[in-house]
């Protein structure tokens, strides 16, 4: 498996973003609706519970797609991994949907750069996402909202044997199944494998 970290100042992005109609944070009162629009049941459950914050585009009453964010310090993403988040100064994108019809639209993009005026104006500094390498409608999202492609990873697994590659440098091996955490340091220079 292949996933690609993002790291960006918060301002970078909100500079020149120009908010499009529809776009609100929800909450625990749109989980229904956010299942419904394709949202699946354990990560809303999971954002929910840890107090992350929805972004949602509506569009006539309907969610049109939704963004989740989470500011708590160890952020799962994958079985194997978890970002480990400065406390009050980054935010982490956890994932989001987009109803097929809408797709191409950038309204992912367009979320982010909500969310990003939002943890901005709370004192935040840092938006950081991590994508599955395969996910190309996430990539291009990425790209074109103003976020900085900033590490590569690649976990191979051979039994219980995990080795996890960042670009072309060994990072890690591992025995088991307990997850990395992955610290993007403040410089956002170099990266740092905890245990």
């Amino acid at each position: 498996m292949r996933a690609i970290v993002f790291a960006t100042e918060l301002r970078k992005i909100v500079v020149g973003a120009s908010p499009r109609p529809g776009i609100r944070c929800g909450g625990p009162g749109d989980r229904d609706q956010l299942i419904a629009a394709g949202a699946d049941a354990t990560w809303v459950d999971w954002g929910i519970s840890n107090g992350s914050t929805f972004i949602v585009a509506e569009e006539e009453g309907r969610i049109a797609g939704y963004s989740c964010y989470a500011t708590c310090e160890n952020v799962p993403h994958f079985s194997w991994l978890v970002i480990r988040l400065r406390p009050g100064l980054d935010v982490c994108s956890v994932g989001g949907f987009v109803i097929p019809e809408r797709r191409g639209q950038r309204i992912r993009g367009d979320m982010r750069c909500f969310a990003a005026r939002y943890f901005f104006e709370q004192g935040y500094q840092r938006m950081i996402g991590v994508v599955d390498a395969t996910n190309t409608a996430s990539l291009r999202s990425n790209a074109t909202s103003g976020t900085d492609r900033f590490a590569t990873l690649t976990r191979v697994r051979i039994g219980k044997l995990i080795v996890v590659w960042q670009g072309r440098a060994l990072r890690h091996v591992r025995w088991g199944a307990r997850p990395f955490a992955f610290v993007v340091p403040e410089s956002a220079s170099r990266s740092v494998f905890c245990i």
